[in-house]
């Protein structure tokens, strides 16, 4: 009874969940590592864990599981195990992907916020239009073979997220609001600095920095969608 009482403690809900998360901080640090070292051996290996253990940590912790969510998150981490290969064909197919990825978290995103004001939204993607733009022109420039409209179907969605984000925080200013525009500023660095790598400074910091702001960005936004269901917001 008492070892019966043990195990069931051990793998209550709570632990599980804590160790997931150590998980995903562990295999984010150890990314990180490989990235600075460019380890791609390694990096091939480690990468496609992220997302999903995110995805069993958002499963395991959410009371209403967003299908759009767990969708979006799905179609990044096949983005990402895409992207690893250096076949243009492949990068071209993860791109398509991550289009498909935005269009889901931009629908889950609007679900959340409506009713929305999209004049103050098209007034808030201005900044981000500017240093989507500018950063995907770097990439683009670099990346041979991806099609200019690719990039630029990016850039677009991208600035709606953060447009969204950022109208979002003027108005309501609450740690919801707060978690979301952390969260698309966080993926505003990570383009804007493999943009900057790309074509301005080919440091070795920069990647690792990059993957950095990458995992910020996923974790936080995993944040904001728990925050807004305890809430019992309408999603």
């Amino acid at each position: 009874m008492i070892t019966q009482n043990i195990n069931t403690t051990f793998l209550s809900k709570k632990n599980i969940l804590l160790f997931l998360k150590i998980s995903f901080f562990i295999v984010a640090f150890l990314e990180i590592v490989f990235e600075y070292f460019d380890n791609k051996e390694k990096i091939i290996l480690i990468k496609p864990v992220l997302i999903p253990i995110l995805i069993l940590i958002y499963c395991l912790e959410s009371e209403k599981k967003s299908g759009i969510y767990i969708t979006a998150l799905a179609l990044n981490w096949i983005a990402n195990v895409l992207f690893v290969s250096t076949n243009v064909d492949y990068i071209n197919v993860a791109a398509l992907f991550f289009i498909v990825q935005r269009l889901f978290i931009i629908y889950k995103i609007q679900l959340i916020l409506k009713p929305i004001k999209w004049k103050l939204v098209l007034l808030a993607t201005v900044p981000f239009i500017f240093l989507f733009l500018c950063s995907i022109n770097f990439i683009f420039i670099q990346l041979e073979g991806i099609p200019f409209y690719i990039c630029l179907i990016q850039s677009f969605l991208m600035s709606i997220f953060g447009g969204l984000a950022l109208s979002n925080y003027t108005m309501k200013n609450n740690t919801t609001s707060k978690l979301l525009l952390l969260s698309s500023i966080f993926f505003a660095l990570n383009i804007l600095i493999v943009g900057i790598k790309l074509y301005f400074l080919d440091l070795r910091i920069l990647k690792p920095i990059s993957m950095l702001f990458f995992i910020l960005g996923h974790y936080i936004f995993y944040l904001f969608i728990t925050k807004v269901e305890a809430k019992k917001f309408n999603l």
